[in-house]
């Protein structure tokens, strides 16, 4: 039979690493992804997508980041 595709999920926030003085900016982001073996497992398709903040002095940023990676062994 077919096997299931895995589910990532990741989750991960902290402060950046910016010199003394102000107060450092902030980070949070989540993602989730899944993978597809095939080819008797030699070949894998992966993707994810990933949403990424930032804040910090009055600035906020909101980021997606997609991912498409495809691996061949011989």
């Amino acid at each position: 039979g077919r096997e299931a595709l895995p589910l990532r999920l990741g989750v991960r926030g902290g402060r950046l690493p910016f010199g003394p003085g102000a107060r450092a900016p902030t980070e949070f982001g989540a993602a989730v992804g899944t993978g597809f073996r095939f080819s008797e497992g030699r070949g894998l398709i992966d993707v994810g997508v990933e949403r990424l903040e930032r804040r910090g002095s009055g600035l906020r940023e909101r980021v997606w980041t997609f991912l498409f990676g495809v691996t061949v062994r011989p």
